[in-house]
């Protein structure tokens, strides 16, 4: 369930619960499949897990239950060799090892339950989701909870899976309903002190299944008893609990359609006071991952999570709103993050096919210039592109989720010609309006994020905590924004302010952005440091007019001023608590105490990511665009790039740092061909308002010949 479903129906239980709770949203990040298996199976992994997508994955049964004419214990020993003689087995352990195995991710399946099974913590299942299917084959156990709590074997040592926790029910979803008395009392057979039990609200899962065979108010109508039902459970099940010693942990592991990604989490325990969860995986107030909750349960009992575990543990933001206003603020944030992702790629394609279309059709006017005058609505267009970024993200200071897809429409039209306006008037001259507008990328970026990046939450060049890569610091198309603006601002500032001011300047500003990108406190932007501080000094040394040589030497020396930077910023994100690291410590602590692995495994996964995105990513239009742009410049017109020059030499050196970033930023971020395909979409405009400037004044001497004989005379 997600925060706006508890409004539709009265649930006292839960609403008590969870206003004494600290509470966010939960992000569904698994991998691959986002089924109800692979929720479980990454919240017993604390890492991205994915299912096999059969059958199997939910075929646990109790030791006591046939499985066709054997034993649960039989046929579990003949799958894994192991002889377990009570509790509750899975007999789908071997495919869902084998679907995890070979992930480029550092996994282990069942490690929540082998942590708690090395330090004596008694666990236990309480779940059976099963439906109306064949009787007596894998696909009639939707038992997919045990995931959570085994081990790596396969095993829970206690809890029920079986029939008796059901009843018949001709209205419910496959005649069956979960027996709220049975359900408590196997509760009350396994609760003790030190002690972990999950309970699963099974017919929430049924009603979500039946949801996908049935009309809308037919599903409407079993959900929200579903509701009902789970909020009876959980009035039963705080009841035999102290919350002066007991810790309570309400956890969706899936959502409940495939357009959301983001549930219900909120904890109760002992000394928490309530406030909005937050991890280090995600560093944003209200926000944590389903891979979080497995170190957090590990917190609670006093112990460390393994660092095998990729997900942080919770903490508390305190916040001075009510209960009410908290759930709230979490109904506003999933809106927003929904908003965001049904506008994401209209926007996107429509900015791309737009600026497309518009530095095509400027260069071929540009070619023709020789004939007739470039329009200025040709320039003014150019510069409504420039002032379409900052537009984007500007949008988040008001609530269009509230508004519709009109008004934000409106809005990024109005704001982005008016921006072009402002910079025409201010900046006479093409080069100066050009400045402008790339001084304004540039400190809108920074702005935001040394403020907390909020413009980037949920923006269409931003991250949205649906996806839950990361939703804080700068992401892949800011980095983007911000090293192209700066690295071409430096340029114009150093031919503005001339000589010996001017290149200084320049660098400053190219300092000031590459702090900013790699500073733990703001950008906390691995990749896009490693990708920008290169470019950042073969830059600063041609605006200082040294030359830079292509060779061996060179490049090492860059590449060791690079790690150096990384590694500053490294020791200042070591130097915080654990709560507080970003992923560039939790990679380094991986690496000290796993080796070499966590760093493939990483690797691994961008060169995996980046690949994907050459065919994937829409962004790959403005690839194409370029593209056309360079043939023909490189077959007619090679004489524009030298005018370009003529007018700003220092931007030789922007140019030369640009292509540095765009190249490094594709291979060192998971965005791929979209960091690349922003940079471009900045600097295509700025070259071909440059290119629309009048021309410098020729040589217009005529040459006058004089003859002082008296024959010329």
């Amino acid at each position: 369930m997600s925060w706006p479903d508890l409004a539709a129906v009265s649930l006292p239980n839960l609403d008590a619960l969870f206003a004494e709770s600290a509470v966010g949203n939960l992000t569904i990040r698994t991998v691959g499949r986002r089924d109800l298996s692979a929720g479980y199976v990454t919240l017993g992994a604390g890492t991205r897990a994915s299912s096999t997508g059969t059958p199997s994955d939910g075929a646990a049964l109790e030791t006591t239950e046939a499985f066709g004419d054997q034993s649960a214990p039989e046929v579990f020993r003949q799958r894994t060799g192991r002889s377990v003689s009570r509790g509750v087995v899975h007999l789908g352990i071997g495919p869902l090892l084998d679907a995890n195995r070979d992930l480029h991710i550092d996994l282990r399946v069942g490690a929540l339950g082998d942590a708690l099974a090395r330090h004596g913590i008694a666990r236990a299942v309480i779940a059976n989701a099963d439906g109306y299917v064949a009787p007596g084959t894998a696909s009639a156990y939707h038992r997919d909870a045990i995931e959570t709590l085994m081990d790596s074997k396969g095993a829970v040592p206690a809890g029920e899976v079986g029939e008796t926790l059901l009843s018949k029910d001709p209205a419910a979803p496959f005649g069956v309903m979960t027996n709220v008395d049975a359900t408590l009392d196997a509760f009350r057979a396994v609760w003790r002190s030190r002690s972990v039990v999950l309970v699963e609200a099974s017919d929430l899962v049924r009603a979500a299944q039946l949801g996908t065979e049935s009309s809308a108010p037919a599903s409407n109508v079993a959900f929200h008893r579903a509701l009902e039902q789970a909020d009876r459970l959980v009035g039963g099940l705080l009841r035999e609990v102290d919350p002066r010693r007991d810790a309570v942990v309400v956890v969706g592991p899936v959502a409940g359609s495939d357009d959301d990604n983001m549930t219900v989490v909120a904890v109760r325990a002992p000394n928490l006071e309530p406030g909005f969860l937050r991890s280090a995986s995600l560093r944003r107030s209200g926000f944590v991952l389903v891979a979080d909750v497995a170190p957090s349960v590990l917190k609670l009992l006093g112990m460390s999570p393994p660092s095998h575990m990729q997900g942080s543990e919770f903490t508390v933001a305190s916040t001075h709103r009510s209960a009410e206003g908290r759930r709230a603020t979490l109904v506003d944030a999933r809106s927003d993050a929904k908003f965001r992702d049904r506008v994401r790629r209209p926007v996107a394609l429509i900015f791309i096919v737009f600026s497309g279309v518009i530095a095509l059709g400027a260069t071929l006017l540009l070619a023709r210039r020789a004939r007739w005058v470039v329009p200025r609505w040709v320039v003014f267009a150019l510069l409504v592109l420039l002032g379409f970024v900052p537009a984007v993200y500007l949008a988040r200071l008001l609530p269009f989720r509230e508004s519709g897809l009109g008004l934000y429409w409106v809005f990024l039209l109005v704001v982005a010609c008016g921006l072009a306006l402002l910079y025409r008037v201010l900046g006479r001259r093409n080069a100066d309006a050009v400045a402008i507008a790339l001084a304004v990328i540039l400190t809108l970026l920074v702005l935001d994020a040394l403020t907390g990046a909020r413009l980037q939450l949920d923006s269409v060049f931003g991250y949205t905590p649906s996806l839950g890569v990361r939703i804080s610091g700068l992401g892949n198309l800011a980095f983007a924004g911000l090293a192209t603006s700066s690295l071409l601002l430096a340029g114009f500032l150093t031919q503005k302010l001339g000589e010996p001011r001017g290149p200084w300047v320049g660098i400053g500003v190219l300092v000031l952005a590459l702090v900013v990108d790699a500073s733990p406190f703001w950008g906390s932007d691995v990749g896009g440091t490693l990708a920008f501080a290169p470019a950042v000094l073969v830059t600063s040394l041609l605006l200082l007019r040294r030359r830079v040589h292509l060779r061996v030497r060179t490049v090492a020396i860059v590449g060791a001023v690079a790690a150096a930077l990384l590694a500053v910023a490294a020791v200042l994100d070591l130097s915080r608590g654990r709560n507080q690291q970003t992923h560039l410590a939790r990679l380094i602590n991986k690496i000290t105490s796993e080796g070499g692995t966590s760093f493939s495994d990483t690797l691994n996964r961008k060169i995996s990511a980046n690949l994907q995105t050459v065919t994937a990513s829409e962004w790959l239009g403005m690839i194409v665009v370029l593209a056309l742009i360079a043939i023909y410049l490189g077959h007619r017109r090679r004489d524009w790039l030298r005018r370009v020059i003529d007018q700003v030499p220092p931007l030789r050196a922007s140019l030369i740092g640009l292509a540095i970033a765009a190249v490094l930023g594709y291979a060192l971020n998971d965005s791929g061909i979209a960091v690349p395909g922003m940079m471009f979409a900045i600097a295509i405009p700025t070259l071909l308002i440059m290119l629309a400037a009048p021309a410098p004044p020729r040589d217009k001497t005529v040459p006058i010949l004089v003859s002082t004989t008296e024959e010329r005379r």
